[in-house]
C-alpha cells in the first residue's frame, strides 16, 4: 500500500511540475482560473464520519472535477491508516492539502514567542510525512508575521490564507489577495460556496457562476484566479455542477489550487496585489480585529474590531499602497500609523 500511495503523490507531484513549467511558456489566455478547496479537513471527526461518506470524499463523482481536500496533517500521527487510505484512494483530480491552520487548528499569529517556532516545526514535519505541500491558514490578523514560521517550512510551497473577517464574507475578506513572503506565495480565497445567496461572498452554485462570470478572464492578472471554499453547507456534487456550469458558459478551467498558484505566480511574473503589513498593530489590534480587502484592485485595509477594551466596532483603515511596513496603531487605535510615525491615508 505505501509503494501505492508514494507513487500516486510522485505522479500527482509531476503533474504539478508539469503544470508549473507550461505556465511558464504560456501565452496570456482568455480564461478565468478557478480552484475549489473543502473546508473543515481540520476537524477529526468529520474527517472519520462525513468526509468519507458519498456527501464528500467517497461520492461516486469524486474524480470528474479537480478539487482540493483540506486534511489535517496531525492524522500521520494520531490516525496514519486513515490518512494512508485517503492517499491511496486519490485520483489524479485530487489533492491533500494541509488543513487550518498547519498541524491543528490555530490562528499562527497568537503563539507566544517560542511556541510560534516549535508549532511551524510541527507542522513541517507532518506536512512532509502527509506528502502536502500547500496549508490552508485560518487567520485573524492579516500581518507577515503570522506567516513568518511557516513560509520557511521546507514542506510548505504555498498558502492559502482564510482570514477571519466580518462574517457576511466567510473566509474570503481578503477577496484573493496575491502577496509573495519569502518566496512562497500566499493567496486569500475570492468566495465562498456556502449557503444558498444570489450574490455577495457567500454563494449557493448558481450564485458563485454569476459572480465568477463577473470576474476577468486573462491570465496574466492575478485577478483572473480564483480559489472558491466550499463549506460543509455543499457536498461535491455541489462543486460538480458548478464546474459544469461554468464549462458550459466558457472560458473557464479548473484545476487544483497548487497547480491555480503555480500557474498565477508564473503569468503574473509574480506581480503581488497588496502586501500583508508588518509592525507591531498585529500585537495592538486584538484577538478578532475583522479585517479586509476591499477586492477591486485597491489595497485599502479595513479592520472593524480594534478600539477600545470592548473592541468597538468603528472601520479603522489604511492604504496599504501608501505604507505596510513597520505598522502601528495610534493610542486610541483609531489610526494606523506608517513607520514615520504619520498617519497612513484612510482613503483612496
Amino acid at each position: 500500500a505505501h509503494n501505492t500511495k508514494a507513487a500516486q503523490q510522485a505522479e500527482a507531484e509531476a503533474e504539478v511540475e508539469v503544470e508549473v513549467e507550461e505556465a511558464h511558456a504560456m501565452e496570456e489566455k482568455a480564461v478565468h482560473t478557478v480552484a475549489f478547496i473543502m473546508s473543515d479537513g481540520d476537524n477529526l471527526q468529520i474527517l472519520q464520519n462525513d468526509f468519507i461518506t458519498e456527501r464528500f470524499f467517497n461520492s461516486p463523482q469524486r474524480g470528474s472535477l479537480p478539487v482540493s481536500w483540506s486534511y489535517a496533517p496531525c492524522m500521520a500521527v494520531l490516525m496514519p491508516n486513515a490518512l494512508e487510505w485517503a492517499m491511496g484512494q486519490l485520483t489524479a483530480n485530487d489533492t491533500l492539502s494541509a488543513g487550518p491552520s498547519g498541524v491543528g487548528y490555530a490562528f499562527p499569529q497568537l503563539f507566544p514567542e517560542g511556541a510560534d517556532v516549535a508549532y511551524g516545526q510541527a507542522t513541517d514535519l507532518l506536512m512532509r510525512a502527509s506528502e502536502q505541500s500547500l496549508v490552508n491558514v485560518i487567520g485573524v490578523v492579516p500581518s507577515r508575521q503570522s506567516l513568518t514560521q511557516l513560509v520557511r517550512a521546507e514542506a510548505v510551497t504555498s498558502i492559502v490564507w482564510f482570514e477571519f473577517g466580518p462574517s457576511s464574507m466567510g473566509y474570503s475578506a481578503l477577496h484573493g489577495n496575491f502577496d509573495m513572503q519569502e518566496g512562497v506565495p500566499v493567496v486569500a480565497p475570492r468566495l465562498n460556496l456556502w449557503g444558498e445567496g444570489a450574490t455577495g461572498d457567500e454563494v449557493g452554485v448558481e450564485g458563485l457562476v454569476n459572480e465568477l462570470s463577473a470576474m476577468p478572464k486573462n491570465t496574466s492578472l492575478s485577478a483572473g484566479y480564483s480559489i472558491v471554499v466550499v463549506t460543509p453547507s455543499h457536498n461535491y456534487s455541489d462543486v460538480v455542477r458548478a464546474g459544469e456550469l461554468l464549462m458550459a458558459e466558457g472560458g473557464f478551467e479548473v484545476v487544483v489550487p497548487e497547480v491555480l498558484i503555480a500557474r498565477l505566480v508564473a503569468n503574473t511574473q509574480a506581480k503581488i496585489d497588496c502586501p500583508m503589513p508588518t509592525g507591531t498593530w498585529a500585537d495592538q489590534a486584538g484577538d478578532l480585529p475583522k479585517c479586509s480587502l476591499p477586492g477591486d484592485g485597491t489595497c485599502l485595509l479595513q479592520c472593524t474590531r480594534m478600539v477600545g477594551e470592548g473592541r468597538v466596532p468603528v472601520p479603522v483603515r489604511c492604504d496599504l499602497g501608501v505604507c505596510s511596513e513597520d505598522l502601528s496603531l495610534s493610542d486610541d487605535h483609531l489610526n494606523f500609523l506608517c513607520a514615520d510615525g504619520s498617519v497612513c491615508p484612510a482613503s483612496l
